[in-house]
C-alpha cells in the first residue's frame, strides 16, 4: 500500500513542460535525497530504481518517491546468489548495479543524478538504444557534464550532478544529507562546498 497522490510523475510533468529550471529542478531533488536519507538510516533501504517515472509531484508540489518494488535492504540476501538479474531501468542505473555488485545509498544517488541530469537538460545522460552498449556507457562513465548540453545551468548545479554520477562509488556523495546539504545551499543563494 502506499499514499494516494494526487498529482502527476516527473516523468509526465517533464514530457509536457520540458526542461525544468535549475531552482525548481534543485527543489525536487534535495526533497528525494530527505527521503534516501531517511530510508537508508532507519531501514538500510535502497530503492534500486530512481527515476522521473517513479517521482511523483503532488497537488502543491511536494516531491514524493514512489515504487519501493525492487527495494531491498543492504542485509537482505538475494534469493538466487547465482542470477544474473540486473535490477533498475537502464537509463538511470548505476555501475554497481549492472556488474551486480552489491548496493547501497550511493548507487540510489547515482541514478538520482541521472534523473537530475534528464529533468534540467531533457536528455538522458547517455542516449543509444542498445541496452549492452547503454550498460556499457554507465560502466564506462565518459559522462558529457549536463553544463554543455544546457548552457545557463549554474557552475554548482553542474558540479553537483557531476558528482552524484562519478563511475567511482568513493567519488559520488557517500551520503544523501551530504547531496541534500549541498543542494539546500545552492537554494539559499550559496556557493555550496567546491571539489
Amino acid at each position: 500500500a502506499m499514499e494516494l497522490i494526487n498529482g502527476d510523475t516527473l516523468k509526465n510533468i517533464l514530457r509536457n513542460e520540458g526542461a525544468l529550471s535549475p531552482e525548481r529542478a534543485a527543489g525536487i531533488v534535495r526533497d528525494i535525497a530527505n527521503a534516501l536519507d531517511v530510508a537508508w538510516r532507519e531501514q538500510k533501504l535502497v530503492h534500486q530504481d530512481i527515476k522521473p517515472d517513479n517521482i511523483m509531484i503532488d497537488g502543491h508540489g511536494v516531491p514524493k518517491l514512489a515504487d519501493l518494488g525492487l527495494a531491498k535492504t543492504a542485509t537482505q540476501k538475494i534469493e538466487d546468489e547465482d542470477s544474473e538479474e540486473v535490477l533498475g531501468t537502464p537509463q538511470y542505473i548505476s555501475p554497481e548495479q549492472i556488474t551486480g555488485v552489491p548496493t547501497d545509498v550511493r548507487s540510489d544517488i547515482y541514478s538520482l543524478g541521472a534523473t537530475f541530469y534528464h529533468i534540467v537538460t531533457g536528455k538522458l545522460p547517455y542516449r543509444v538504444s542498445d541496452l549492452t552498449e547503454l550498460a556499457k556507457m554507465h560502466h564506462a562513465g565518459n559522462l558529457v557534464p549536463p553544463k554543455e548540453i544546457r548552457a545557463d545551468l549554474p557552475d554548482e548545479l553542474n558540479r553537483i550532478i557531476v558528482k552524484m554520477m562519478k563511475r567511482n562509488i568513493e567519488e559520488r556523495y557517500q551520503s544523501a544529507a551530504e547531496l541534500s546539504a549541498d543542494l539546500s545551499a545552492y537554494l539559499n543563494g550559496s556557493s555550496g562546498k567546491s571539489s
